[in-house]
């Protein structure tokens, strides 16, 4: 076979110049390779599921942090309409969070909720997502509340009576919505 030549207007498998015709040639790679080995497919299988082991729990913990973060802007979405009610009202607004049940309230200020004491949550009020707590309530530079009820005043003019609070998550971590005196303005830290 080596010593064959081809003929004129016949190629062969490897080029024109080679000595193998097209009709002794191996047949092409492609036409040998019918589909994967049940060995390729094993290992495509092994891989896919480490991938997927290791990507799900990342997922949980993203979906439970979103969770949280979401709680948390509620709660200082809930603060900001106060001010806004307060300056477009024209009355005192409080915000009253429970520390015993994590939940939170706005009301008006009237002659019959002037005591603190005698405010009790409404059905309407709103909870904090499971895995937030309320750690504590800073109200001016001495009164730290830890327990019981705590309230932030918004007043007309757009002001507060301030206040710091601090959430503690299940992974211990603290998250602060500052409330400022001066502006009233809401932050998050």
């Amino acid at each position: 076979m080596e010593g064959q030549k081809l003929k004129k207007g016949k190629r062969s498998c490897l080029g024109t110049r080679l000595f193998l015709p097209l009709d002794v040639c191996p047949p092409p790679l492609a036409s040998r390779c019918k589909g994967f080995s049940l060995i390729e497919m094993v290992i495509a299988l092994v891989i896919i599921s480490f991938t997927v082991a290791m990507v799900t729990p990342s997922l949980f913990r993203s979906l439970s942090n979103m969770e949280q973060r979401t709680s948390i802007n509620k709660l200082a979405t809930t603060l900001r309409y106060a001010r806004s009610q307060a300056v477009t009202g024209k009355r005192n607004y409080q915000v009253y969070l429970d520390l015993s049940t994590y939940s939170y309230w706005l009301i008006p200020v009237t002659s019959e909720n002037v005591e603190e004491g005698n405010v009790e949550a409404p059905s309407t009020a709103s909870t904090l997502d499971k895995q937030l707590k309320i750690e504590k309530v800073v109200l001016g530079p001495k009164e730290v509340i830890t327990s019981g009820t705590a309230s932030i005043t918004f007043y007309p003019s757009g002001s507060s009576s301030g206040g710091e609070i601090i959430l503690k998550d299940t992974h211990n971590a603290l998250h602060t919505i500052l409330v400022e005196p001066i502006t009233g303005k809401v932050k998050l830290k």
